[in-house]
């Protein structure tokens, strides 16, 4: 029982750490941010191939992709938000006028279009206030329609973290763009075989973040099992983790060698969302280096 008490507090004390990481990565996430602002302004206003780029860099998941054949075209989308707004709000032509349209397109468990209707007045003074709807991209049906709550729109700011190292920060944008390269080749980067982290370690500027295990560092099955060993204390039950899915990555950045693992156990939003456990372990010992819980995962 001590024992076990023991390891929920270690535990606790780590997942403080790593919100304290998380912290450092959205500073960092803020900084590409504010890049692309100066370059295309206002996230809310870039079209959907600055979207794109900028999901790729960001780690978007489905989201931010671009609409492929078969999916509803653009116009269509417009004419089908327009004709569901005005019927859930009551808004003439007239009315709607006063809105201007804006667009996402995503791919989560299906493809969809996000079109969302901001004031113009309110738009000028960076409040933004309106109407959005979400469709199906394959036929254009209604997910839902929604009132949008007004917010003021603030511009990132630079981080000074990652300004004091720009060559790092582009060596990041160069992983990226290699990492699109090999989504394209494997799919998802959770679903990359072995070989294209390899790939990725000899191509990067910072070989120091991809590795593969060697002589005395831990298996995947053995780190497997003491992944479930953690989760299992966090309070992850048995049934859960049965239809879960786990991505694997090993890490080597100069001073340990580690596993990182996320494990999704809601399937339905793979990959697309941060309701997810990252876990870190030592790759020689398997002590616990980083927890992440649901919610804090994705920074």
């Amino acid at each position: 029982m001590k024992k076990k008490t023991f390891v929920i507090l270690a535990l606790l004390l780590m997942c403080i750490a790593a919100f304290a990481k998380a912290d450092v990565w959205e500073a960092e996430k803020n900084a590409l941010l504010y890049d692309f602002e100066a370059m295309y302004g206002p996230m809310y206003k870039w079209d959907l191939s600055v979207r794109a780029e900028y999901a790729m860099f960001d780690f978007g998941g489905g989201f931010n992709v671009l609409p492929e054949e078969g999916d509803l075209a653009q116009e269509r989308a417009l004419e089908a938000a327009q004709a569901a707004i005005q019927a859930r709000f009551n808004l003439s032509d007239e009315q709607l006028a006063a809105y201007d349209p804006y667009f996402a397109f995503e791919q989560t468990h299906i493809r969809a279009w996000e079109v969302l209707f901001y004031n113009k007045e309110k738009e000028k003074k960076s409040i933004l206030t309106g109407y959005g709807v979400k469709l199906r991209a394959d036929n254009g049906e209604v997910i839902r329609a929604f009132e949008v709550e007004e917010t003021e729109y603030v511009f990132a700011t630079p981080s000074a973290m990652a300004q004091e190292d720009e060559r790092d920060r582009m060596g990041l944008y160069e992983d990226y763009k290699i990492k699109r390269e090999f989504q394209i080749r494997y799919g998802d980067e959770a679903l990359w075989p072995p070989e294209a982290w390899a790939e990725l370690k000899e191509r990067s500027s910072r070989p120091y973040l991809y590795a593969l295990p060697g002589d005395g560092d831990m298996t995947m099955e053995e780190a497997t099992g003491r992944l479930i060993e953690i989760l299992t204390v966090l309070g992850v039950k048995e049934e859960a983790l049965k239809d879960a899915y786990t991505s694997y990555v090993f890490l080597d950045n100069g001073d340990r060698r580690f596993w990182e693992m996320r494990v999704y156990i809601d399937t339905e939003i793979l990959f697309t969302s941060d309701e997810n456990y990252i876990i870190q372990l030592d790759a020689k010992e398997g002590i616990v280096l980083f927890v992440a819980l649901p919610g804090r995962a994705n920074g």
